[in-house]
């Protein structure tokens, strides 16, 4: 899912195109350009696949169809063949996407003819389920591609200058239209009976999504396959042609009760070679509407309509409204579809999906390979980082007028910082100061040492230019220490030798020596450092 709103966003950033390339591959080949602004078929081309280089016939009839259009977007859809892909409907436990993914492979692994590992997947969850214990289920709805397949197909339409943006099966494709043209007030769902000349399906609409699909083992060629047996007349075996069989089905049609058949014994055996497989169709339905109304609990579908080449057999939906107690309709909503004059309405009726998928081509399941999704990623980043330039661009200069205009204020701030940092710097180092002192004063505390006494000879005999950076006494060995820094660095000798003399000369103090004197530098001021070592009395 993560994927697809990634494609369905890249869609959305970039210009929405007016128009799409749709093609069909589901039964032969069907070309169509397709307005988006009101579904009018601008362009439409049904041909038969052949059997051999199949991939060379679809490249050359899609360059020669775009010769003879006018088109400024070059965005495809493509609706894959029936055996490139699988469709599910699945419960599964609540999971983050990326395991719901992971998870799905593993259901399909049984029924993928093809290696489910690199399937190109997208799921829609229609609803969430609480189960007796609490527990969460998804109900999904996926589609499965084979990957190599569809690769293959797809770089087909990008050879022709196509942007592919979607891979879209016939039934997913039909959604859009289902819900447009089809909904009525009946809460029941809408199904739709898509049978071609080699397949069919179907599948069932409810709520504005994808309910149910799949495949049927009936199709037109089972049809003919029924009317080219031997008919018994009057006058003898007769074997109808194939341009007879065409007859029968798109011009006189199944023979039903209220119909008319020129000759009533030929309608008569007629409706007894088509009688398996118009049962079997019906059989097949009764089943699968059945199984979603007990597996599901959606309750009955409210209306079948036929699409694909079947929409043109005469009567075959009143037969099978008959057997099934249903309204059937022949794709009454292709009316709907502003067709171009030269396209004819019986080619429209056959190509009826093809509209489908350009309606609803960003929203149905999508299962475009991996690496085509990563391309459009691609010029989605490339388009966001052109933005985003742009954008830093307007910041940048926002931010420089900004700076600009408040340059004055931000060096005023910096100028009083410098002004404090020098402040603290100098409070620094009177409170070091003073903790000599206090330091000085606790170790004389239990001395028999007068402290008082000595701190006030040491004030009275210490030079102006002298100061004390640590004063240490130690009162058992009456021994102490003076280091300090001199600013007269002119003549520090004789401003320390004073201090010795002094030291010397009181009642407290012997064996005044220098042990150490070197110049150094507080801030930017040059001092003298030294080391006065000393015995108390």
């Amino acid at each position: 899912m993560l994927e697809k709103l990634r494609h369905n966003f890249s869609l959305g950033f970039s210009k929405n195109p007016n128009s799409l390339i749709v093609v069909d591959l589901s039964s032969g080949l069907k070309l169509l350009c397709v307005s988006l602004k009101d579904y009018k078929v601008k362009k439409l081309e049904l041909l038969d696949l052949p059997q051999e280089k199949p991939e060379s016939f679809i490249l050359q009839s899609l360059q020669n169809f775009l010769k003879n259009i006018s088109v400024s977007e070059k965005k495809a859809v493509l609706i894959p063949p029936n055996n490139t892909f699988i469709i599910k409907r699945l419960q599964l436990p609540a999971l983050p996407k990326a395991e719901l993914a992971q998870s799905i492979r593993w259901q399909i692994k049984d029924e993928a003819a093809f290696d489910n590992s690199r399937a190109a997947i997208d799921f829609q969850i229609l609803k969430k389920l609480t189960k007796e214990d609490g527990s969460e289920l998804l109900d999904i709805i996926l589609a499965a591609g084979d990957s190599d397949k569809l690769t293959t197909l797809v770089n087909i339409i990008k050879q022709a200058g196509l942007s592919c943006v979607a891979v879209t099966p016939a039934a997913s494709a039909y959604a859009a239209m289902a819900t447009r043209y089809l909904a009525r007030n009946d809460p029941g769902a809408i199904a739709i009976l898509d049978l071609q000349e080699e397949s069919s399906f179907f599948a069932l609409y409810k709520d504005n999504h994808f309910d149910f699909y799949r495949e049927l083992p009936v199709s037109i060629s089972k049809f003919r396959q029924l009317l080219a047996d031997t008919l018994i007349t009057e006058s003898g075996k007769v074997q109808l042609t194939d341009e007879q069989i065409n007859k029968v089905l798109f011009e006189d049609g199944v023979p039903v009760e209220g119909s008319s058949y020129s000759d009533k014994a030929l309608a008569g055996q007629i409706i007894s070679l088509l009688r398996p497989g118009l049962e079997r169709l019906s059989q097949e339905i009764k089943r699968s509407l059945l199984y979603y109304d007990s597996q599901y609990k959606s309750g009955p579908a409210q209306s079948i309509h036929i699409c694909g080449k079947a929409s043109k057999i005469i009567n075959l939906d009143k037969f099978l409204s008959a057997e099934l107690s249903l309204p059937v309709s022949s794709a009454d909503f292709i009316g709907k579809f502003s067709a171009d004059p030269a396209v004819s309405k019986e080619l429209l009726e056959e190509s009826c999906c093809d509209v489908a998928a350009a309606a609803g081509f960003s929203s149905g399941l999508n299962i475009l390979p991996a690496e085509f999704r990563s391309e459009k990623i691609e010029t989605l980043q490339k388009l966001s980082l052109r933005w985003l330039a742009g954008i830093a661009f307007l910041l940048l200069l926002v931010s420089f007028i900004f700076a600009s205009g408040t340059t004055a204020v931000y060096q005023k701030r910096l100028d009083n910082s410098l002004v404090h940092l020098q402040v603290i710097s100098q409070v620094r180092i009177l409170k070091n100061r003073l903790d000599s002192f206090n330091n000085f004063i606790s170790g004389l505390r239990d001395s028999d040492v007068e402290a008082g006494k000595v701190l006030k000879r040491f004030s009275n005999i210490t030079p102006a230019e002298l100061f004390f950076d640590e004063l240490n006494i130690d009162c058992d060995a009456k021994t102490g220490v003076i280091t300090g820094h001199i600013t007269n660095i002119l003549n520090p000798d004789a401003v320390l030798g004073k201090l010795v003399n002094a030291m010397n000369a009181t009642a407290y103090l012997k064996d005044v020596n220098i042990a150490s004197m070197q110049q150094a530098q507080i801030g930017a001021q040059p001092v003298s450092k030294f080391q006065v070592d000393f015995k108390l009395e």
